[in-house]
């Protein structure tokens, strides 16, 4: 399976910055799943939500939220948490 770059960045400290096969997060406009060549995309992730990646090795991951913005750019995620 093709895999894209994520960024997962607090203000303080970098939670994951690897290639994965896909992203689960829930936005304020509903439920995501990104996989690598997505169009480009900029969304207000949903409070007190979960953000759900799945690892080149097929391993899922789960980082809470307590709010933040995704971006996916050029097959590049990046999700800012507050």
């Amino acid at each position: 399976m093709k895999t894209f770059h994520v960024k997962i960045l607090t203000l303080n400290e970098t939670l994951l910055d690897s290639h994965v096969q896909r992203c689960r997060i829930r936005t304020e406009k509903g439920a995501i799943g990104l996989e690598a060549k997505h169009e480009t995309f900029l969304a207000t992730i949903k409070p007190n939500t979960n953000v759900e990646v799945t690892t080149e090795n097929d391993q899922t991951k789960t980082f809470g939220v307590n709010a933040g913005m995704l971006r996916f750019e050029d097959n590049v995620c990046t999700i800012i948490l507050d």
